[in-house]
């Protein structure tokens, strides 16, 4: 039984150190509030990065077509994934 006062006590400790530190505390509180808003409402800090990939890999194929790339069916069929992809 002891030991489970023990950690108590210890979360007790630390949720109160954690109210102490105002600013500490106002970091965590925003931290978590911005993960809630990202996760609700879609957003992906990493998204524009993607998107340029994707740009990059359709310039790739159109580059791939001017420079004399044969298999047509296959460049659309891909270019149809990396424009689904992006949109």
């Amino acid at each position: 039984m002891l030991q489970i006062e023990e950690r108590v006590v210890q979360d007790i400790r630390g949720i109160i150190n954690q109210l102490v530190d105002r600013e500490g505390f106002t970091k965590m509180v925003n931290a978590e509030l911005r993960q809630m808003w990202e996760a609700e409402s879609g957003y992906n800090p990493d998204a524009e990065k993607h998107i340029k990939a994707l740009d990059t890999k359709i310039q790739d194929v159109y580059k791939a077509l001017e420079d004399g790339f044969q298999d047509a069916a296959w460049a659309n069929s891909r270019l149809k994934e990396l424009h689904a992809e992006r949109d």
